[in-house]
């Protein structure tokens, strides 16, 4: 029997998040002037939790609420890049809700409930739990795409985003109930027991599995499921574009993983093979509608397309295998801070309609060359050239699937990243090769109000460059899973 404490200890970052968001809602109701600081007192809770994950519960291997919640090391790890991708949108989200006369309060109030839901769908052990948390989180993702009220392209990208998320949670939840109707249990320690089963029950359980893997498939953006990714990328907030990009995606693949290659229901249910299709077609049709694109959000949202792709050739390979997981993960953190970069980068340099078409850039390199030099890095980063962190990424995840027997599909993978290259460096060309005349003007911004866009903006690049030349620390975190 688990007492209260632990009870509690194995939910205490999502309470944090939870009560710090339900008194930044109290504040922006009792008083305006107070709601300024909405984004600091956001900021500051999620610096303490991180500090919580990395100092206190690291390795404790914490289980609660009857084993339907578990805070491994692999929780933990995925914690931390929802968190560490929550600091850098928040504090770009300060310096850009201010200059877009966005109301602030409800803002970081839906970012802290997102966070805390992805937070408890990756240690769920429980099939009601995983959804219960994936709907919260998606909820919340809706209200923030059409967060600025007055765009167009945001009610727009919000309602395709909320009409197929709805149809993909049915479908999500019927697989979830077929699975339960074959197994007789939701929780995932159960799976361990189910070599067992009648051929009445595997039949139940092979199409709940197929349904369950189509609903992760529509988080993680997986071709044909990756319909609505574009539009909801270029319409919402450019903030929220970055959190959307690096954070659902870890927590859509931290669930696939949790279910289908930690249990024994990727043995009794391969899907390397599906997986191995999907991850094909993702990458060809992520890269070659990327090189058509003209507006750097939409570029940059079928690029996250091809890069989950990427991903998922390390999911093949990683049945039951923890370090082909940690090569995932180490991918999955990389890709979120650099894309995150990139992104905050685009928010900085955005006024209405300027620095949203690729055009924009031309010359940037010599009217504002530290933001040029940042965002090349960003974008070398995502094309994954050598000696970045992006390149490191690919590499181990690459990697791991020739170890596992796929050589055929890393072909594949290194083909497309070589397409991919050139969509990239088609943006630094048009920074460093044209003359500064030809791009748009930069808006002249009081110094005071992008300062917090700044912060993000470096503190990316340090993270980069540490996961790039002293990767040593987050590879030995997730050699501990």
């Amino acid at each position: 029997m688990l007492s209260f404490a632990e009870l509690n200890l194995s939910v205490v970052p999502e309470l944090v998040l939870v009560i710090i968001g339900i008194i930044i809602l109290l504040i922006e109701g009792v008083s305006k002037r107070l709601s300024k600081y909405a984004g600091i007192i956001a900021l500051a809770a999620l610096i303490a939790i991180i500090f919580y994950v990395m100092f206190y519960i690291w390795g404790s291997n914490t289980k609660g609420y009857y084993n339907s919640i578990i805070l491994d090391n692999f929780a933990l790890f995925a914690s931390l890049i929802y968190l560490i991708a929550g600091v850098l949108i928040i504090l770009a989200s300060i310096s850009y809700l201010d200059i877009k006369g966005i109301h602030a309060g409800e803002f970081y109030a839906l970012l802290l409930f997102a966070i805390a839901a992805m937070i408890f769908i990756s240690s769920a052990n429980d099939l009601i739990a995983i959804f219960i948390s994936l709907e919260i989180f998606s909820i919340c993702l809706y209200a923030l795409v059409a967060f600025e009220r007055g765009s167009k392209k945001g009610i727009e990208g919000a309602t395709k985003y909320f009409i197929l998320g709805a149809f993909s949670a049915g479908i999500l939840l019927y697989g979830l109930v077929l699975i339960y109707g074959a197994v007789g249990s939701t929780n995932l320690s159960v799976f361990k027991d189910i070599h067992n089963l009648t051929s009445e029950q595997k039949l139940l359980l092979y199409f709940g599995s197929a349904l369950l893997l189509v609903g992760l498939a529509f988080k993680i953006s997986l071709v044909p499921f990756h319909m609505w990714t574009p539009d909801a990328y270029e319409g919402a907030p450019t903030v929220i574009t970055a959190f959307m990009a690096a954070a659902t995606k870890t927590a859509a693949f931290t669930v696939l993983i949790r279910v289908f290659m930690l249990t024994s229901l990727g043995e009794t249910i391969s899907i390397q093979w599906i997986l191995w299709v999907l991850a094909v077609i993702t990458m060809v049709v992520g890269n070659l509608i990327a090189l058509a694109q003209n507006n750097i959000k939409r570029m940059l949202a079928f690029s996250s397309i091809a890069h989950a792709g990427y991903i998922t050739v390390g999911v093949v390979a990683s049945y039951a295998d923890k370090e082909v997981i940690a090569s995932v993960m180490y991918y999955l953190i990389v890709y979120a801070i650099m894309n995150s970069g990139a992104f905050i980068v685009i928010s900085y340099l955005e006024d209405e309609n300027n620095y949203l078409s690729i055009e924009h850039y031309k010359g940037l390199g010599y009217r504002k060359p530290w933001v040029a030099l940042a965002l090349s890095w960003f974008l070398f980063c995502l094309a994954g050239l050598p000696p970045t962190s992006g390149f490191l990424a690919k590499y181990y995840v690459f990697l791991m699937a020739i170890k596992k027997g796929f050589p055929i599909l890393v072909v594949i993978a290194v083909l497309n990243s070589a397409l991919a290259a050139f969509y990239y460096l088609r943006i630094i060309g048009y920074m460093w090769m044209h003359a500064k005349e030809q791009g748009k003007p930069i808006p002249k911004r009081d110094q005071e109000l992008v300062i917090s866009s700044i912060i993000a903006i470096i503190l990316a690049l340090i993270l980069t460059l540490q996961l790039s030349f002293m990767p040593a620390r987050f590879l030995q975190m997730v050699s501990t899973f």
